[in-house]
């Protein structure tokens, strides 16, 4: 496991060699999207690349930038997923929702960039953590956001065990929770981009109710789907999609990697 795989030329140049040569199965990797160019990203497709997870953490340029300390802009994400997909890869994202820095506009920032995101998405939904002495929790702490007992090591390991995956929740009922309900409702692929538009950035009267329509509808499905949806639905929809593109290599791959 590597989060920034393979930034030294040579060493990926040897890489893309030596696994066609030895051994020649799809593989996964992990990147900073400032990271990932598209001279690397083709050598990576040659060499059997199936899937880039690239972390975006936060939809708002001000947050990613100012906050969290990781420069790049949602145009520069766009523009690199769009060259992902144009050559056939699959793309997953990590997002951060419950991070107390994200407001009312931060959130409109994150659903403008999901719309503007080749489909379907597929992402990993992570509710914020906050570590000990870490800068970020550190500078929450001067903030006021939280207390220092709220990231001691007591509570760290079952925060971070049992709470680690970001889950609608009705309270406490504010814009700005319905929002992160909704961005729930995008990522996992049930809620229409248009429908969302409408009821988030329209002044109509039926946007209030097409806000709360989508706001209850992802209480309901956060409780039958859990973080998107069962283990047993998300592997039969991957088994099939990879039967139907005739990846049984892939497919056998997999399951020999999760069950032996």
């Amino acid at each position: 496991m590597d989060e920034v795989f393979a930034i030294e030329k040579e060493w990926l140049d040897e890489f893309v060699i030596k696994y066609q040569k030895e051994i020649g199965l799809p593989f996964y990797v992990e990147y900073h999207p400032k990271l990932l160019n598209l001279e690397m990203l083709d050598k990576l497709v040659g060499a059997g690349l199936d899937e880039v997870d690239v972390g975006i953490q936060s939809g708002s340029d001000n947050v990613r930038n100012q906050i969290y300390n990781r420069p790049g802009t949602n145009t520069e994400i766009v523009n690199l997923a769009n060259e992902v997909s144009r050559r056939g890869i699959k793309i997953r994202y990590d997002l951060i929702l419950n991070s107390p820095y994200d407001n009312e506009k931060e959130l409109k920032d994150t659903l403008d960039l999901l719309f503007n995101l080749p489909k379907p998405l597929s992402f990993n939904l992570f509710s914020m953590q906050f570590f000990p002495n870490y800068p970020l929790t550190i500078q929450a702490i001067n903030d006021g956001y939280i207390k220092p007992e709220d990231a001691s090591k007591d509570t760290l390991l079952e925060k971070t065990m049992k709470n680690w995956a970001y889950r609608p929740k009705f309270f406490p009922f504010t814009k700005v929770q319905i929002l992160k309900n909704i961005i729930w409702l995008v990522v996992w692929n049930h809620a229409n981009d248009k429908m969302v538009k409408q009821a988030v950035f329209s002044d109509k009267i039926l946007s209030g109710f097409l806000l709360h329509y989508l706001n209850f509808k992802s209480i309901l499905f956060g409780k039958i789907f859990g973080i998107g949806r069962p283990q047993i639905i998300s592997y039969s929809i991957c088994a099939i999609a990879y039967i139907r593109n005739g990846e049984f290599k892939t497919l056998f791959s997999k399951i020999k990697g999760r069950y032996f």
